[in-house]
């Protein structure tokens, strides 16, 4: 869990969101050089309220692939908002240099 004001990390006063602090969760329980793959709502990638989060992610981990799903309603029944996959490897910081797939 996460101790004291450590959702500052991830989310801004006011706009504390499920899928912040799970991603927070996943990046600090992986173990050095794990994968992790997650499916995200795509508003993480330019919403101004997940510019923390997208600084944490990019701290924690080197961004491999970041894609966006079309057809989501073939894939999630009862999702309405556009959703992306990230996958990362954890435990090193995303160097600015680094490629980034976009799938």
């Amino acid at each position: 869990s996460l101790k004291g004001q450590a959702w500052e990390a991830v989310c801004h006063p006011g706009h504390i969101n499920k899928y912040a602090l799970f991603t927070e969760l996943c990046l600090k329980l992986a173990k050095k050089d794990g994968l992790v793959a997650l499916v995200l709502p795509s508003s993480f990638i330019g919403g101004p309220l997940y510019d923390r989060l997208r600084a944490h992610i990019r701290s924690k981990a080197e961004v491999l692939l970041l894609g966006s799903v079309v057809g989501r309603d073939d894939i999630f029944v009862d999702v309405s908002q556009d959703i992306s996959i990230l996958m990362a490897r954890a435990g090193r910081e995303h160097e600015r240099s680094r490629t980034v797939s976009f799938g």
